[in-house]
């Protein structure tokens, strides 16, 4: 017989992301930055160490790796702003802005315009998925993790669970 943790809700994991908010702000960004590059290596935040949860690795049902973690905090939530700015970088350099000179003010602004579009639509589309039957984020299945509640633990015969992957 095993212990296994379910997942966590979407309830508990707003908890985290709101608790993460408040501690960065407590902790003036650095502590919590310092805190959190150390805690990644055991898949988690300073709020899911705080509230008890922890990610997973889909495949070994271990705790999400470094990179993992780097990948689902870090890398994806920031694609849709690398992709606008690499289209706007290159309209520049398209249309006679070299390095070092201003960009049409107008053009600018339309930038950041489709930026803020872009990452709102991105992270209110992660946001939801959650609430599918998965229990997982965008982030999670680009990284190949889920989040499960460890102050709850589940006894069962089965060695490991079972997901279905998309």
């Amino acid at each position: 017989m095993s212990d296994i943790h379910p997942k966590a809700n979407p309830r508990h994991r707003l908890a985290g992301v709101v608790l993460d908010a408040v501690l960065l702000m407590v902790t003036f960004y650095i502590g919590w930055i310092i805190w959190t590059l150390i805690l990644w290596g055991r898949g988690q935040t300073p709020a899911k160490l705080i509230l008890k949860m922890r990610v997973m690795d889909v495949k070994s049902h271990q705790p999400a790796t470094w990179g993992q973690m780097a990948i689902r905090q870090l890398l994806i939530p920031f694609v849709p702003g690398a992709l606008i700015g690499v289209a706007y970088g290159s309209w520049a350099i398209r249309h006679g802005s070299v390095l070092g000179e201003v960009a049409p003010a107008g053009a600018f602004l339309v930038v950041l315009a489709l930026l803020y579009i872009l990452t709102l639509a991105y992270s209110l589309t992660d946001s939801f998925w959650i609430l599918g039957k998965e229990k997982r984020r965008l982030v999670d299945y680009f990284a190949s993790t889920y989040v499960v509640n460890e102050a709850v633990t589940l006894h069962t015969s089965s060695e490991t669970p079972t997901f279905t992957t998309p």
